[in-house]
């Protein structure tokens, strides 16, 4: 009986869910993690993201490191079918990326978005993507690929924005639970940091579980990648339909 029990709590926990934020209540919603020397200027960097989107509206942002306007670098859906637009900025010409349709509406999924501005033609940016049910990243395909051409525009006067834009107006719409940074280029979702794990991955400068606020007041995100890089929650709603979580304690 003992073991049985055992087995009953494993398997509910198998299926239990996380914690995130949900945003898109008004189009100023947002997460303000501000800037800082460990998140400025990195090339190469790699973002990764866990996101549950409702709505797919263009041009609605879900990472954004850059001013009001169009000019820094930032993630956001484009045009209303899934598809995602990855824009580096650069004193000649920006890198543009744009994917086909890899997103889905009302599901868990994970996003990698590697850059290098170094790399050869066609292949400055990579973006991976993982759906909850899914065993493996797999890299999209591409509608547009532009590398991009002069010198990288410092970002360091931009705040990093999860879920709008610097201009505050282009909310994403559906939940986020996570985004991690890394100052080099990961590939591997088993190097992503996982849930208040103590020694970090190398070069992970940003690790935010949204919807959690650790030892910080509520309203604040913690930073477990002991980089101090606290987010200020604007609007979003927690939420406590995140994704699953495996036995072990990681993201399905």
């Amino acid at each position: 009986m003992r073991i049985f029990l055992i087995f009953i709590f494993l398997c509910q926990n198998a299926f239990a869910g996380s914690s995130s934020l949900t945003f898109g209540g008004a189009t100023s919603n947002r997460v303000l993690q501000g800037s800082g020397s460990s998140i400025d200027n990195l090339n190469p960097v790699t973002w990764m993201l866990r996101i549950f989107p409702t709505v797919f509206t263009a041009d609605r942002m879900i990472l954004d490191k850059a001013t009001s306007g169009e000019s820094g670098h930032r993630v956001r859906i484009s045009g209303t079918a899934g598809a995602l637009q990855v824009v580096f900025d650069r004193a000649t010409t920006d890198t543009l990326f744009v994917t086909n349709s890899i997103l889905r509406s009302n599901f868990w999924q994970d996003l990698v978005v590697v850059f290098d501005s170094n790399e050869e033609t066609n292949e400055a940016v990579q973006v991976y993507y993982k759906y909850s049910t899914g065993s493996f990243l797999t890299e999209a395909t591409y509608t547009t690929t532009t590398n991009g051409s002069g010198a990288m525009q410092s970002d360091a006067a931009n705040n990093l924005i999860i879920g709008n834009s610097g201009g505050l107006t282009s909310s994403f719409q559906g939940q986020i639970e996570w985004v991690g940074i890394w100052n080099r280029k990961v590939k591997d979702l088993s190097e992503a940091v996982e849930q208040f794990r103590v020694v970090t991955a190398s070069g992970n400068v940003l690790d935010v579980h949204y919807g959690m606020h650790g030892s910080s007041a509520a309203g604040v995100q913690e930073d477990w990648s002991g980089n101090a890089n606290k987010g200020g929650v604007i609007g979003p709603v927690g939420s406590l339909n995140g994704p699953p979580i495996s036995i072990l304690g990681g993201p399905y």
